[in-house]
């Protein structure tokens, strides 16, 4: 009869944390915008599936009206599980209070400052934050991977390298801006 109790407990146990695992994915999966913004002639397109119920995976846009800009933001945070989702959190948070009239290599690394300020460990996010606007393009990079710019005139990818420490790795970490 004791088994039985033990064995019930721990299926509820299980239940719970499935339920709460669900909800977090949710809770993410609501942090992302619900569809990708239109903006001058640019095809804007997204797309997410996590390896677990719950990543560091996170895009985001900020239309700036005093420019007539737009800023795109493409992370991951290190790691999988709720801490990366809790970095992702803490991420968002920093980019809804950051004046995104600066450039985007000030605002990158104000979201470094937050990072390093909020204690996230071990842990680090990377990121690519862009600037458009219909005459240019900046981006500047925390640990992403190459970026590629197609350009339809002339059919062709080009890849840019851009160095940059993932955010919440040094409190004076330095970002470089690439201009097209």
């Amino acid at each position: 009869k004791k088994r039985k109790h033990v064995d019930f407990l721990k299926r509820k146990e299980i239940i719970r944390q499935r339920e709460e695992l669900e909800n977090a994915r949710i809770f993410q999966i609501n942090m992302l915008p619900k569809e990708s913004p239109s903006f001058f002639d640019f095809d804007i397109v997204t797309h997410i599936h996590t390896a677990d119920e719950v990543g560091g995976d996170y895009y985001d846009f900020f239309q700036i009206k005093k420019s007539n800009g737009l800023v795109a933001v493409l992370g991951d945070a290190t790691g999988h599980g709720m801490i990366a989702g809790n970095v992702v959190s803490i991420t968002k948070a920093g980019l809804n209070s950051v004046d995104f009239n600066n450039p985007v290599n000030k605002v990158l690394q104000n979201i470094n400052r937050i990072l390093k300020k909020v204690g996230i460990g071990r842990n680090r996010m990377c990121l690519n934050i862009c600037y458009l606007n219909k005459d240019s393009f900046e981006i500047c990079s925390a640990g992403m991977p190459p970026t590629y710019i197609y350009k339809k005139s002339t059919n062709l990818i080009n890849e840019l390298m851009i160095s940059g420490l993932p955010a919440g790795s040094l409190d004076k970490s330095k970002y470089d801006i690439k201009k097209f």
